[in-house]
């Protein structure tokens, strides 16, 4: 089906208004269409890897400009809390940033001090860049209102002392995802990744709960159909289904005529015969 225009509502509205979003994070592959791709296949969002992945502010240039008027939302993984990781993606359009690591509040204040306009945080001004289309002659004052009120951002609590801190992390305001990092989550707490029962799932619970009494939504990464149906009845609204290359691979091997032999089982975007859409 060939999406509509009119159909195009803003990332931060839809969260708002507590639908669930799927994206993927991009950490690899570099193409300047990734907007209309995206589009074409469903999702909401993504999030372009600098943590893990191998991109450059340059790269980054080369792929958000076909995310112009897309229903698909560019956001960024920064891969540490600074003002260079910040100001220019944000200029370039960038519609929200994802903050690993966040083990404090102090880090919290420092993202939001990067990502919104004063008084509210200290973001350079520069008008005449991607993000107000090269005009310069604007209603400054319009966009940055705009920009303070739509520019998200994620934080990421992934550590033991993350966990810990998270009463006071959650009281800084300007959050507006929390995105729960269980890979990392279960390394620090030096237990299974096991998203079904015992420490790491305990944790998991406490953070959605301490995030929803505040009405912050929640997020997290999930290959598992199951995990992400489970999850969303706890009030997972956020969602990265996988990423970019894992993806690739998965319809690769998927068509390999020896497919069969190879070990490896394939990402499936169904439970018992319903999509994904169709369990959260």
């Amino acid at each position: 089906m060939v999406r509509s225009k009119k159909e195009t509502i803003p990332l931060h509205k839809r969260i708002n208004n507590n639908e669930t979003v799927f994206g993927v994070f991009i950490n690899e592959l570099i193409t300047p269409n990734w907007g209309p791709i995206l589009d074409s296949a469903g999702y909401d969002f993504c999030i372009f890897d600098m943590e893990h992945g191998r991109f450059s502010i340059s790269d980054l240039g080369v792929m958000l400009p076909s995310f112009h008027g897309r229903r698909a939302t560019p956001l960024l993984r920064v891969p540490v809390i600074s003002r260079e990781y910040f100001q220019a993606p944000l200029d370039m359009g960038m519609a929200g940033i994802v903050v690993p690591m966040v083990e404090s509040a102090a880090d919290v204040r420092a993202a939001v001090n990067y990502i919104r306009y004063s008084p509210r945080g200290r973001r350079g001004v520069a008008f005449g860049r991607p993000h107000t289309d090269f005009y310069s002659n604007v209603d400054r004052e319009q966009v940055v209102a705009n920009a303070d009120d739509s520019i998200l951002l994620i934080i990421q609590i992934e550590t033991a002392k993350g966990v810990c801190n998270l009463d006071e992390i959650l009281d800084v305001p300007g959050i507006d995802v929390l995105f729960i990092g269980n890979t990392d989550l279960a390394q620090s707490l030096q237990c299974k990744n096991d998203l079904r029962a015992g420490q790491l799932r305990n944790k998991m619970e406490y953070i959605l709960a301490e995030a929803q009494s505040r009405k912050i939504i929640c997020g997290g990464n999930f290959v598992q159909p199951e995990s992400i149906a489970d999850f969303g009845k706890l009030g997972l609204r956020f969602i990265s289904l996988t990423t970019d290359v894992e993806l690739l691979q998965t319809g690769m091997r998927q068509v390999h005529p020896q497919a069969e032999s190879l070990p490896f089982i394939p990402f499936s975007t169904e439970v018992r015969g319903h999509t994904i859409r169709d369990v959260v």
